[in-house]
């Protein structure tokens, strides 16, 4: 058996139902849940690489020179700095 992945089986399967069956839940065992597993472990390093700059970037938002309107700012994060800018004048207007 060969999936459009580029998986193919070494053992031969029966063109049954049965045989089909068994053929996709060899893959399953032998390459989807491995290939799972490798792309799972890929994104958490990601996602911690990722936490890991934000967290260091948190204290810049309390920060006010960096929440100036001519701070150059990139385009994708004028929603963000919009969003912050609100938050902060309302708690500035709540004391």
């Amino acid at each position: 058996m060969w999936l459009a992945c580029g998986w193919h089986s070494r053992r031969e399967h029966p063109p049954t139902e049965d045989g089909e069956e068994a053929a996709y839940e060899q893959w399953e065992r032998e390459h989807a849940v491995v290939e799972l597993a490798r792309q799972a472990t890929r994104h958490r390093q990601d996602l911690a690489q990722v936490l890991a700059w934000l967290g260091g970037q948190a204290g810049r938002l309390h920060d006010p020179r960096h929440l100036r309107l001519g701070h150059p700012w990139p385009r994708s994060c004028a929603p963000a700095v919009t969003d912050v800018r609100r938050d902060r004048e309302r708690q500035a207007s709540d004391r």
